[in-house]
């Protein structure tokens, strides 16, 4: 007989808030999860480090001795618990707040008060995407040739623009067009998601972001179609120099 309690998924949630821990390891043990709680960031490293069955962590921005951002920050760095998926329940709504938990390295970040089915969907999404890592590694594929791979196709404007157009529902007018960038390779990396996410493992993000957009811009120049071009972007990018080379296009 296959023992279930064994295949359950080890959570740890990390919230100073009692009542909320309560309340949600009761929610989550009823869905089969196992989850231990922390109820600041020092407890939340401890734990994972003497226990390193952790499949996922929720946790929380506002901790009494540490800000979530900086306990995030800690775990990404370390070669032992990077792999780990973070989810980050906050509060906090600006998109700011988002943006820098994700570069980061958290995998979602869901404002509180969210729906419990929500965050389990999320939940069982994260973990679906957790295998695909080892280690903080893309599996089939050693460190080197991911790293080599995306070398390749920053080096070779190996990112093919697609377009999907923006329509406005009281006119059926043309608003403009939205710029997804796909990558032209047969790798893993051929996933979008996978490609950028290695990108920013790697410290190439931005560089793919400015090849995303040159390779767009070009594109759009051939068009006769009027109307936006919304192109996604980090804030960082416009930030930097090599910027200005894309309004030259």
């Amino acid at each position: 007989m296959i023992d279930k309690v064994s295949n359950r998924k080890h959570i740890l949630l990390v919230d100073d808030d009692k009542a909320i821990t309560e309340m949600l390891t009761m929610l989550l043990e009823t869905r089969g999860y196992h989850v231990q709680t922390a109820h600041s960031g020092k407890e939340a490293i401890s734990r994972i480090n003497s226990h390193n069955s952790t499949d996922l962590i929720l946790l929380d921005l506002v901790l009494p001795d540490q800000e979530g951002f900086e306990v995030c920050r800690k775990l990404k760095e370390n070669q032992n618990t990077r792999h780990i998926p973070i989810i980050v329940l906050s509060g906090k709504m600006l998109s700011e707040y988002k943006v820098e938990c994700l570069y980061l390295g958290a995998d979602d970040y869901l404002t509180k008060p969210f729906d419990y089915e929500e965050l389990v969907a999320r939940m069982e999404a994260v973990l679906r995407r957790a295998p695909l890592y080892a280690g903080n590694k893309l599996v089939s594929q050693g460190e080197e040739s991911v790293v080599c791979e995306l070398r390749r196709i920053i080096h070779e404007e190996l990112i093919v623009p697609f377009f999907q157009p923006i329509i406005l529902l009281e006119s059926g007018e043309l608003l403009g067009l939205e710029v997804l960038s796909r990558p032209k390779t047969t790798s893993l990396l051929s996933n979008p998601e996978l490609l950028f996410k290695a990108a920013l493992e790697y410290g190439v993000y931005q560089e793919m972001e400015m090849l995303s957009w040159k390779k767009a811009l070009e594109c759009v120049s051939g068009f006769s179609i009027k109307g936006k071009l919304f192109l996604n972007c980090s804030p960082y990018l416009i930030e930097r120099p090599q910027f200005a080379f894309l309004t030259d296009l």
